[in-house]
C-alpha cells in the first residue's frame, strides 16, 4: 500500500496551488543543498579532508586522542613522553571513551615501549571522529553522552561495505540524508568492485535505497532489477516513498576473483510519470579465509582454532572483549598462526606494520573548571572567535552581568568525553542551570555550523559550534539551536540562546561593533515598525496588517505591499531602513538568499545597505532566511549581520519551512511580550514568546524549534 504523502495535509488545507509551490521549492532545495564540489571522496575513509580541530589547552595530565577509522592504534612511548607523559609511569595511565574504561595493551620497555588500543567509530550524524582520553587520573573525565559504537568490522574476511556520501537530501528521512547515487527511470547503472579472496558457499547481498517519488494512483510504483556479473539476483517491486532494503542470498560461484560488476536496472515500467531512487550503500557478505592485508585482519571467534594467513611473522592478537579499568595489559606476539578463539569475541590480528596512527593528539581542556564556575551570561565558541567577542563581554560586565567565555573544547572534554557533539553543550547547560550559584540566563553560541559536520563533501572546519538537527514535516532535516535551551522534558526552552554564526574573527568583530554602537548611540528609530508583505498572495498583506495592528498605539506602523511582479521593492525597503525602523518584518515566500519570488529583497541588496546609524532588528516571518548551515551559501540573515556599513543588528529567522497559520502564533506572542515588558532585552522577549506558544500542535512546535535568534541575546532595545 502506498505511504501517506507528506503533502496531502497541505493540499487539503491550502489547495493544489499552494501544494505545488511547496513541492517546487523542495525540489529546488535538493539542488541547492547539493554541494558544488561533487568530486568522489576517498573510498577508504569516505572523507577527503585532513582538517582536525584541536584545543589550545596546556597539558594537565589528560590527552585527547582522535581517530577516524576503526582498527588497532599504536602509541609509541617517546611520542607520548613528548606530549606530556615523560614523568608518568606507564602503568598509571588509563584509557577512556565517553567516560567508560577501554582495553589498553602495551609491549616493550623504555623507549621501545608502545601502547595499543582499538579505535572504533560512533553511530552519530554529528561527527566522523571518535575521541579517546589517555590520562594519569584514576577516574575518567565526566562524559554525559550516550552514543552507540559501531560493531568492529571484520576486515578482508567476509564483509565488504561500499558507500559514498555525495548527495545531501534533507527531505529524505531523519538521520538518513546523505546518498551515493541518484537514478531516474529508465536507467541502467553498473557499479564495479574488487574481491581478492572468497571461499565456496553462500553469499548475501544487501542494498539500501531511498525511493524519492511515489504515485498515489499506482501500486507498485517502483521496480528494480539487480544483476551480479550478468546474473539476475533480484527482480523486485514495491510501493511508496521512503527507505527500502533489498537482501538476497546467492552462491559464491556468481562472484569473481578480481573485478565484479553489480548492475542496477530501473526499467521504468510501473506507469509512474516519474520514478526516482537514491542509492545509500551496498553490503556483501561471503565466506572467506582469514588472509591478512596491510598486515592486519579482523575476525569473529567461532570457539574453534582458526588459521591466519598473509603474515610474515606471527602477529599480535587483540581480543576486543577484554574488560578492565582502562589500565595497560602486557601483550606479546602470538606463538603461532593457529589461533584458539572464543565464540562471538571480536579479534584483531596485527603485524608490525599494520598498526594505525591517530589522526590527532591534543591536551584535554580542563580549564576553566566548568563544574565550579558561575555566570549569568555565557559565550561559547572557539578561542579565536571568543577573543573577538571580548569587547561585548566587557560591555555586558559593565552593565552588571556576570560573563564567562567558555572555549567549546572545554565543554567537549568536561561534559562529552572530548567528543565534538552538540549534546555535550546541552549537558553542560543543564548542569550549570541546576548547580551553579549564579545559573546562566543568556547563552550566545559564537561560531558557524554546517549540515555536513562529518565532512562528506566540505571541510568539518566549518562546524565551529555544532547545532542540533531537527527533522521537520515540510523541510526535512534542518538546524535548531532551541534544543540547547530545552533543559527538561516539557519541550519549552529554559534559557535565552542566541547565535553569532561566524566563521571568522572579523565577522564577530563586525557584529560586536554594530551591537556596541546600537546600544551606546541608539538609532533614532522611534517606535516605527516596518512590515513588508509579499504580493504573490493577498493573505500575506493580511498577516502583515494583523502584525502591525497588534502593537500598542504608541508604535508607528509602516506597511509596504509591493504588488506581484514589482521590481522596485528593494529600493523602497532600502529607503525605509535609511529612515530608521525598530523592526524590519517580512511576511511571504522566502528562501535562503532572498525574500519573495520577485526578489523583493536579496543578499545583494543586504550587502549594499549603508544604514549603519539606523540598524533594525529583522523579523523574517518566512522560510529558510536563517538557514545558516549551508557550507557554501550565506543566508540573507548572515549577510545582514556581517555588513559592516549597515544591514541589521540582530534577527529572528527560520531555518526550515513552516506555514503562516502556525507562524502567526509566534508573531502574536512576541508582540504580546513586548507590550507587557517594553524594557526587556531581545532575548527576554523571544523566550517569553516561545514559552507562550501552543506546542501541542506539531506545526507550532516546529515554528518554535526552527525560528532562531541571531545576534546578542542580551541586546537592549532603544
Amino acid at each position: 500500500m502506498s505511504q501517506r504523502s507528506p503533502f496531502l495535509p497541505l493540499i487539503k488545507k491550502f489547495g493544489w496551488v499552494a501544494a505545488l509551490l511547496v513541492i517546487l521549492l523542495v525540489v529546488a532545495l535538493i539542488f541547492l543543498f547539493r554541494p558544488k564540489n561533487s568530486a568522489l571522496p576517498d573510498s577508504s575513509s569516505n572523507n577527503n579532508t585532513e582538517y582536525v580541530p584541536t584545543s589550545t589547552a596546556a597539558f594537565d595530565g589528560s590527552l585527547r586522542v582522535t581517530v577516524r577509522e576503526p582498527g588497532i592504534y599504536a602509541l609509541p612511548w617517546p611520542e607520548l613522553a613528548r606530549l606530556g607523559f615523560a614523568d608518568a609511569p606507564p602503568a598509571q595511565l588509563r584509557l577512556f571513551n565517553l567516560g567508560e574504561p577501554q582495553p589498553l595493551w602495551f609491549s616493550g620497555t623504555g623507549d621501545d615501549l608502545t601502547l595499543y588500543f582499538y579505535g572504533h567509530l560512533l553511530e552519530t550524524p554529528y561527527t566522523a571522529e571518535n575521541v579517546y582520553i589517555l590520562t594519569t587520573h584514576p577516574a575518567p573525565l565526566s562524559a554525559e553522552l550516550t552514543l552507540t559504537a559501531a560493531q568492529p568490522p571484520v576486515f578482508n574476511s567476509s564483509h565488504q561495505h561500499f558507500e559514498e556520501n555525495l548527495i545531501y537530501l534533507p527531505r529524505a528521512e531523519a538521520e538518513h540524508t546523505w546518498y551515493w547515487k541518484n537514478f531516474t527511470a529508465p536507467k541502467t547503472e553498473p557499479i564495479e568492485f574488487t574481491l581478492d579472496h572468497f571461499a565456496p558457499g553462500e553469499a548475501t547481498l544487501r542494498v539500501a535505497l531511498f525511493a524519492n517519488t511515489e504515485a498515489t494512483n499506482l501500486d507498485p510504483d517502483h521496480h528494480l532489477r539487480l544483476l551480479l556479473n550478468d546474473t539476475l539476483l533480484v527482480d523486485e517491486t514495491w510501493d511508496g516513498r521512503g527507505g527500502h532494503l533489498i537482501e538476497q542470498t546467492f552462491p559464491t560461484e556468481t562472484l569473481r576473483a578480481g573485478k565484479n560488476t553489480l548492475t542496477l536496472e530501473l526499467p521504468g515500467d510501473t506507469g509512474a510519470i516519474v520514478e526516482t531512487l537514491l542509492l545509500d550503500w551496498i553490503e556483501l557478505t561471503y565466506p572467506n579465509p582469514l588472509i591478512a592485508e596491510n598486515a592486519r585482519v579482523g575476525f569473529r571467534g567461532t570457539g574453534e582454532v582458526l588459521t591466519l594467513t598473509g603474515f610474515d611473522t606471527p602477529p599480535f592478537l587483540f581480543d576486543l572483549a577484554l574488560a578492565g579499568d582502562g589500565s595497560p595489559v602486557e601483550i606479546t606476539p602470538s606463538d603461532s598462526l593457529q589461533i584458539p578463539t572464543i565464540s562471538d569475541h571480536f579479534y584483531q590480528a596485527v603485524g608490525p606494520t599494520g598498526f594505525l596512527t591517530p589522526l590527532a593528539f591534543s591536551p584535554a581542556q580542563l580549564t576553566p573548571a566548568l563544574r565550579t564556575a558561575q555566570a549569568d551570561y555565557l559565550a561559547i565558541g572557539p578561542p579565536d572567535l571568543l577573543e573577538a567577542l571580548q569587547p561585548l563581554l566587557d560591555h555586558r560586565t559593565a552593565q552588571g552581568l556576570t560573563t564567562l567565555a567558555v572555549p567549546v573544547y572545554a565543554i567537549y572534554d568536561q561534559f562529552g568525553g572530548g567528543l565534538a557533539h552538540p549534546d555535550a553543550i546541552r549537558k553542560f547547560l543543564q548542569y550549570a542551570a541546576q548547580t551553579w550559584a549564579t545559573p546562566p540566563r543568556y547563552v550566545v553560541l559564537v561560531g558557524d555550523s554546517t549540515y555536513d559536520p562529518r565532512g562528506y563533501q566540505t571541510s568539518p572546519q566549518l562546524n565551529r559550534v555544532p547545532t542540533f538537527f531537527r527533522f521537520t514535516f515540510f523541510g526535512g532535516e534542518t538546524a535548531s539551536d532551541v534544543a540547547f535551551a530545552q533543559l527538561d522534558d516539557d519541550h519549552y526552552p529554559d534559557l535565552i540562546v542566541g547565535r553569532i554564526p561566524a566563521r571568522t574573527a572579523d565577522q564577530v568583530a563586525i557584529l560586536v561593533q554594530k551591537t556596541l554602537a546600537y546600544e551606546q548611540n541608539p538609532p533614532s528609530v522611534g517606535q516605527r515598525i516596518l512590515a513588508i508583505a509579499d504580493g504573490q498572495e493577498a493573505s500575506f498583506a493580511t498577516d502583515a496588517e494583523t502584525f502591525l495592528g497588534n502593537f500598542p498605539t504608541t508604535y508607528t506602523p509602516v506597511l509596504l505591499t509591493p504588488p506581484k511582479g514589482d521590481t522596485a521593492a528593494a529600493g523602497q525597503i532600502t529607503d525605509k531602513l535609511n529612515e530608521g525602523v525598530l523592526f524590519m518584518s517580512y511576511f511571504g515566500h522566502g528562501s535562503i538568499t532572498m525574500l519573495g519570488k520577485d526578489r523583493i529583497f536579496s543578499v545583494e541588496d543586504g550587502l549594499a545597505l549603508e544604514n549603519g546609524a539606523q540598524l533594525p532588528i529583522m523579523i523574517n516571518i518566512t522560510c529558510l532566511a536563517g538557514l545558516f548551515t549551508h557550507p557554501e551559501v550565506d543566508s540573507l540573515t548572515e549577510v545582514m549581520l556581517w555588513n559592516p556599513n549597515g544591514g541589521a543588528v540582530a534577527a529572528l529567522s527560520a531555518t526550515s519551512l513552516t506555514v503562516p497559520s502556525d507562524q502567526a502564533f509566534l508573531t502574536q506572542a512576541f508582540v504580546d511580550a513586548l507590550a507587557q515588558n517594553p524594557d526587556a532585552t531581545l532575548g527576554e522577549l523571544f523566550l517569553t514568546a516561545q514559552r507562550l506558544l501552543p506546542i501541542e500542535s506539531e506545526g507550532v512546535r516546529e515554528v518554535m524549534d526552527t525560528f532562531l535568534l541571531f545576534g546578542d541575546p542580551a541586546l537592549n532595545l532603544p
